[in-house]
């Protein structure tokens, strides 16, 4: 399909939507579980957490000067295809996970995410928008809806590609014990470096290394190449079956200004603006949050307590939680508002913290870690979308950009939590995501109060 199909009914819409929602997935069954894996298996030097790092703040840095510009002047299917193309790169990188080569896969790779994020968001709000022709409902419901879906196919990928690595890894293992060449399985953990004591102190993780890395290289090789062909099939997909958007989406904002300094001075004056202020903080604890559930919770949880084995099960909980919870609740707030289920998740985030910091884990009750990969992932389930849909929402006219200063604050908030994860002990990373949470709900009260003000007074009649 070219830009300006015209579309004739509601399932000729999703006919269009489909393939895009399984080329993501199929992005985010490789790219994605890898990423999850990188603070275990590459825990030694901290190579894992660096390299991801590193890509974080390139991307970071590559979506403020470069990505606005790009997203105005490239059709958005090209954009997908190198995006899934720099995934490819990392995974390739893996096979010989050294500082040279893993940190510069890491920067190629963020620069493709720089890009990533902010086109699947043009491309549901497109789909969303071509679909709310059809009916009888509010378009910025249908967004909301359309937004439920794709982060419910993006945590389904990541449920499928999880239990995808849990099922080599775990089958690796088997073997190895079999042949006699694993570690004495009677051996005790010391769970009391694990969860909010994990302060990755050198001499304590190599004495425990057998925890975080898979005992076998051709183990890792075969996950590795399982991985690169669902991204080498979302690539195909996209070449094949992806529609190319109308850029009516952008028309209204774009920029006559050739050049990339009044591009970047566009979204400067976005990153100022007091409505996006409020709301910053919420988007920068969702990259926090959600580094944390990809850094931390691997590797001081799964890994360090159950084994590196069960990491891709425990997030395939997470993310099957995740999805569920991002399916229905999207279709809830449709209807009743997003105020009430923010404060009843707000909560729940709090409670769970509490928990962390309190919970003494015992070899009776580690199998908590589960619930615990569980309860994240319910919590994101609500956070991600909403946060992503409210600066849709709240910058109707803007939307484009207002999805790139998102990017760019989430993108941040990996880059933070990526970037102390073996400086800091998780207490304090702990601490920190409990004061920005409270801030950002505060924050966030008084943007939507400012909102819904806003589209009151827009509908009142001139007297």
């Amino acid at each position: 399909m070219e830009d300006g199909t015209e579309y004739t009914s509601e399932k000729h819409v999703i006919r269009a939507f489909i393939p895009f929602l399984v080329s993501i997935a199929l992005v985010f069954s490789g790219f994605g579980v890898l990423l999850d894996l990188q603070t275990s298996i590459h825990i030694k030097n901290g190579v894992g957490a660096t390299a991801t790092c590193a890509s974080y703040i390139a991307s970071a840095i590559f979506g403020v000067t470069f990505t606005p510009i790009i997203l105005r002047k490239f059709e958005k299917k090209y954009l997908m295809q190198i995006t899934a193309s720099t995934c490819l790169i990392y995974i390739a990188a893996n096979y010989y996970p050294v500082s040279s080569v893993l940190i510069p896969a890491g920067v190629i790779v963020g620069f493709g995410e720089a890009l990533m994020w902010p086109v699947m968001s043009l491309y549901v709000t497109y789909f969303a928008t071509k679909f709310a022709q059809f009916g009888a409902k509010n378009t910025s419901d249908v967004i909301t809806e359309f937004t439920g879906y794709f982060f419910c196919s993006y945590q389904l990928s990541q449920t499928f590609g999880n239990l995808v690595s849990y099922a080599i890894l775990y089958a690796g293992k088997t073997i190895t014990d079999t042949g006699g060449n694993a570690f004495n399985k009677s051996a005790v953990v010391d769970l009391s470096i694990c969860g909010v004591n994990d302060c990755q102190y050198k001499n304590v993780t190599n004495a425990n290394m057998k925890q975080y890395v898979p005992h076998s290289k051709i183990v890792l090789y075969i996950m590795f190449a399982v991985m690169g062909f669902f991204v080498l099939s979302a690539i195909a997909i996209i070449t094949i079956f992806l529609n190319k958007i109308n850029s009516s989406l952008q028309a209204q904002n774009e920029i006559k200004d050739q050049f990339m300094g009044a591009t970047m001075a566009a979204m400067l004056k976005h990153m100022v603006n007091p409505k996006q202020l409020l709301i910053t903080p919420f988007a920068l604890y969702s990259g926090l949050y959600m580094a944390f559930k990809f850094s931390e919770l691997p590797r001081a949880y799964s890994s360090c307590m159950l084994g590196v084995t069960q990491v891709g099960l425990c997030i395939a909980i997470s993310d099957t939680s995740n999805a569920l919870v991002s399916y229905f609740s999207c279709k809830l707030i449709s209807r009743i508002g997003r105020v009430g289920p923010i404060v009843v998740v707000f909560l729940l985030d709090f409670g769970n913290y509490m928990f962390l910091l309190n919970w003494v884990p015992t070899s009776s009750n580690k199998w908590l870690v589960y619930v615990i990969f569980a309860i994240f992932g319910c919590i994101d389930g609500v956070w991600n979308p909403q946060i992503n849909d409210i600066h849709g929402s709240h910058f109707p006219e803007n939307k484009e950009t207002a999805f790139m200063v998102w990017n760019f604050w989430i993108l941040v908030g990996f880059a933070i939590q990526f970037g102390w994860s073996t400086s800091l002990c998780v207490y304090l990373k702990i601490y920190v995501q409990i004061g920005l949470l409270c801030f950002s709900v505060v924050c966030y009260g008084i943007a939507e109060y400012r909102f819904v003000k806003e589209k009151k007074n827009a509908y009142e009649p001139i007297k």
